[in-house]
């Protein structure tokens, strides 16, 4: 429930509590105003989607720390690589500012500021990643009613192709390989192996070899 009361200046205040039981006041000029806010905390609260006002001045960096010391299943490397975003990206824009007051504009200038810093794609969209988790914690905690990290540009990923040899740039290369590995060259290029498989490769004795081309086999 909210409730308003007049103040000797001629200002009025809105008494409410939030769904966590905590009590908190806003006061106006305008009795239209508090009346206003007095409905919007009693429609909000009955549809379960009250956002604490205050809830939005808490300060980026205390909150993300606690979202990060809150993920107790991580890895220690992947707590580390996360923090190490976090410390290096995301505070020195966001560390000081309220979670309220955090714009999807402003984070789509972070974005642009770290591509023209010269950072790799995949390291700008990690940085976005977790900014974007600490910001969705915030909506779930009801501190923001939504997160400016939605339908934000991202730098595109460019994947190289694959490059294949051509039979005639296998031959080269095998002629070019001491004879102790030519015959490496062969099967991996044309078998498909992976570098630890072609590593556990050896050589049979002749007496083992059946045919005159299984002369290799797996260890």
């Amino acid at each position: 429930m909210a409730s308003i009361e007049k103040q000797p200046n001629g200002r009025y205040k809105v008494r409410y509590r939030t769904p966590d039981g905590k009590d908190r006041a806003k006061r106006f000029d305008k009795k239209g105003e508090a009346q206003d806010f007095a409905a919007s905390v009693r429609i909000d609260r009955k549809r379960g989607q009250f956002v604490d006002p205050q809830g939005g001045r808490r300060r980026f960096d205390e909150y993300a720390r606690e979202v990060m010391d809150s993920r107790l299943k991580l890895r220690p490397s992947t707590r580390a690589r996360d923090e190490s975003y976090l410390r290096s990206y995301v505070l020195p824009t966001f560390g000081a500012i309220p979670l309220g007051r955090i714009q999807k504009k402003g984070v789509q200038a972070w974005i642009r500021g770290l591509e023209e810093k010269g950072l790799a794609p995949r390291t700008v969209r990690e940085a976005y990643r977790i900014l974007g988790g600490v910001m969705r914690e915030a909506v779930e905690d009801r501190l923001i009613a939504e997160s400016p990290c939605r339908r934000v540009g991202l730098p595109r990923i460019t994947r190289n192709e694959p490059r294949y040899l051509s039979p005639e740039q296998v031959e080269d290369l095998a002629a070019a390989m001491d004879d102790r590995y030519r015959a490496l060259v062969y099967v991996g290029a044309y078998l498909g192996l992976r570098w630890g498989e072609l590593g556990g490769l050896k050589a049979r004795p002749p007496e083992h070899a059946q045919t005159a081309g299984d002369g290799l086999g797996v260890a």
